[in-house]
């Protein structure tokens, strides 16, 4: 129960930081509004970015409150490619500008079964760590590819068995940890 409380806590802390970020790029937006609604020079595009953050944040609630209600995941068939390609631009305007994202992508790998907002959430996350490694410049690179796991290599790893595996490789240019971290 205690451990169970501990996920909770991370998962809600986890959660309110992401929900933050996307407020403070709304709220931004919004001030974007007005100046140019002072100037009367109000366009579309000035609507856009706070219209995806919002979609944003419905999403990041979305996927709270369907963990609230047990954590039930919804695995299905993902193609990677496709996925990365979907959620990156969402992910990359929370970024500062001067960090650049390499993706190194195929045209097409096997499919892998997965619950997407779990996915969306975790590279999301990972990207937001290699962002803040980075700090106000730098380059975070996307990897993805196919690797086959022999049952040796398996063995050293506790859970997994031998096959073919898509890999999702996130590496950034950031000053990294202390060895002793």
């Amino acid at each position: 129960e205690a451990r169970k409380m501990e996920a909770v806590a991370r998962l809600a802390g986890g959660m309110a930081h992401e929900i933050n970020n996307v407020l403070m790029g709304v709220t931004g937006g919004i001030e974007v509004l007005k100046l140019n609604a002072a100037d009367g020079e109000l366009e579309e595009k000035d609507f856009a970015a706070v219209l995806r953050g919002c979609d944003r944040i419905a999403a990041l609630v979305k996927r709270l409150l369907a963990y609230a209600r047990g954590g039930r995941y919804r695995p299905q068939a993902v193609e990677l490619v496709a996925f990365i390609k979907t959620v990156l631009p969402g992910i990359e305007e929370q970024l500062g500008p001067d960090i650049r994202i390499m993706v190194d992508v195929p045209d097409r790998l096997p499919a892998v079964t997965a619950d997407v907002s779990q996915l969306e959430m975790v590279v999301s996350e990972i990207i937001d760590n290699a962002a803040e490694a980075v700090g106000r410049a730098g380059r975070i690179a996307i990897d993805l590819s196919l690797r086959d796991i022999t049952a040796e290599r398996a063995a050293q790893l506790p859970g997994m068995r031998s096959g073919r595996y898509v890999r999702l490789k996130i590496e950034d240019d950031g000053k990294g940890m202390p060895a002793e971290a």
